[in-house]
């Protein structure tokens, strides 16, 4: 019999408070040239950007800051504060376009850059509630700046 063992810390509660603040940069991983495309706030380990796609408005990328190329290269700690972005940023979504959920799919099947997909999913008015959005037949287009922008604002205020 094998036995698993995983060691690190796994931080308290009161040690676990993040600060998201604009990204000085929209700067590409160092290792990989992985880059958000529009960047909207960065903590001490991720970094959150927009992914303009008006199929579903407000769907982000939040990436790790540091290059890793999956989750079983993390450590516990790090793995901890990168589920606890991605719990912040889904809140924040949620709250900033009203969506019934916020899907997550961390996948790296395309870019070996560690990073999740929050993809706010609103079932009523969608014509494929079912598909993920890599299946979902509607035509993919960009968002108008205006909404971009009114989006990038309406998440940060939310982090």
């Amino acid at each position: 019999m094998s036995t698993w063992r995983m060691t690190g810390t796994v931080p308290k509660q009161k040690e676990c408070v993040v600060t998201f603040e604009r990204p000085l940069s929209s700067a590409a991983c160092q290792q990989c040239g992985f880059e958000l495309w529009e960047p909207i706030a960065q903590s001490t380990y991720t970094s959150l950007g927009l992914y303009n796609d008006d199929r579903f408005p407000g769907r982000c990328i939040l990436s790790l800051r540091e290059h890793k190329e999956s989750l079983e290269k993390l450590t516990v700690d790090a793995m901890v504060f990168f589920m606890r972005d991605i719990q912040i940023a889904m809140k924040a979504i949620r709250q900033a376009t009203n969506a019934t959920r916020v899907n997550v799919a961390i996948l790296g099947n395309s870019e070996t850059h560690l990073h999740a997909h929050l993809v706010p999913r609103f079932p009523e008015n969608e014509q494929f509630p079912d598909c993920s959005p890599w299946n979902d037949l509607r035509p993919k287009r960009k968002l108008p700046c205006a909404e971009t922008e009114r989006l990038k604002n309406a998440i940060f205020g939310h982090l």
